[in-house]
Formats: C-alpha cells, sequence, structure tokens
C-alpha cells in the first residue's frame, strides 16, 4: 500500500527544509532592512547637523518614487 505525498516522511523532510530556507531568507531581509533604516537615520541625522533640511525631503521624495516605480517593473532616475 502506498503512502499519499503528503504522508510520506521525504515530503515532510522536503517541507521542513524549505520552511527552514524561508525562515533564514526572512531573517537575512530583516537585518538588512535594520541595517539600511540606520544608515538613512544617520544621513537624515549629518544632513540635519549641516544645516540641509531641504535635502533631506527631496531625497525621501526621490527614493519613494524610485521605490514606486522598482515596484512595478522599471527604474526610474528622476530629472534635477
Amino acid at each position: 500500500m502506498k503512502l499519499p505525498i503528503e504522508k510520506s516522511p521525504v515530503y515532510h523532510i522536503l517541507v521542513q527544509k524549505r520552511l527552514r530556507r524561508e525562515r533564514r531568507t526572512r531573517k537575512r531581509l530583516h537585518d538588512q532592512l535594520e541595517i539600511e533604516a540606520k544608515r538613512r537615520a544617520q544621513l537624515e541625522d549629518a544632513l540635519r547637523a549641516a544645516g540641509a533640511p531641504e535635502q533631506i525631503s527631496i531625497i525621501n521624495v526621490t527614493m519613494a518614487q524610485v521605490a514606486y516605480r522598482g515596484k512595478i517593473g522599471y527604474f526610474y532616475i528622476p530629472d534635477r
């Protein structure tokens, strides 16, 4: 008598490996996001200290545009 594929021990092992791999990937992406957020905060603090608060808003708008356009499949570099 053959077991259904979902009940086989090999299937269970493969699923566990996939879940572990996804968890590692999720953790790596989370760590990268934290590092990027820290870098961005440091950059904003440095710009504020240098007396360039208008540059912060320009950078924020530009980054939002790039992120949005990256989600829809093409990269956009705004004109200056």
